[in-house]
């Protein structure tokens, strides 16, 4: 089998899939409203944001928010401004990361003990 590298769409298409197989829309749209980062109805969704913020971003740290903006306006289809993009990177957006790794990781280690990640002093994604 050819070893090749996935290309941007594909990355964000099987991670985004990945993601639905385990929380679907309708999940996380509840537990972004629970974090407070949904507040009205949008074209950017939760899964959007869980996606490009800690699963699809490989080159974590390096991308500048335009370059995020066009991510999403190419592949997902939504048109976002730096700005619009830049708002979403607050507490409630950090929270409900958090949400989204401690439901992973609870998943993934069903059966051993695992810590919470809520005394973890996680201000920030980058």
């Amino acid at each position: 089998m050819l070893n090749r590298k996935l290309g941007v769409e594909e990355d964000f298409q099987l991670i985004s899939d990945e993601l639905m197989k385990i929380f679907n829309s309708n999940y996380l749209d509840e537990l972004a409203k629970k974090e407070l980062f949904l507040q009205r109805s949008s074209k950017f969704t939760p899964l959007d944001f869980v996606s490009l913020s800690g699963f699809f971003n490989h080159q974590s740290g390096t991308k500048s928010l335009a370059q995020l903006c066009g991510i999403l306006a190419s592949n997902r289809h939504v048109s976002l401004s730096s700005e619009g993009l830049n708002q979403r990177f607050n507490k409630m957006g950090v929270s409900l990361v958090r949400e989204v790794f401690q439901e992973l990781f609870s998943k993934q280690f069903l059966s051993h003990s695992i810590p919470t990640l809520n005394h973890l002093d996680i201000g920030r994604i980058r």
